[in-house]
């Protein structure tokens, strides 16, 4: 998949239970898991930060595609 910046930021990377994204506040996130299986994910917001809750998918590598407009820009990120 093509990764495109248009200004998103995602920490920490490697994550455990949360995935802050920094640039996109609200909507929905498509995660690829490293098996192939895909999962929507909501964007939360607590305290001023948006994230979403990644503690209920498995370690490893995955793929993070964010809704932008019309668009689905996609991030690699850890999860441990």
């Amino acid at each position: 998949f093509p990764s495109h910046d248009i200004g998103h930021s995602l920490f920490p990377n490697p994550a455990c239970n949360r995935l802050y994204i920094r640039g996109n506040e609200n909507g929905d996130a498509i995660v690829l898991l490293s098996d192939g299986r895909s999962i929507n994910l909501r964007i939360m917001r607590a305290a001023g930060q948006s994230y979403v809750d990644i503690s209920s998918i498995p370690n490893g590598l995955h793929r993070i595609g964010l809704r932008e407009d019309s668009k689905v820009v996609w991030y690699s990120f850890y999860k441990r």
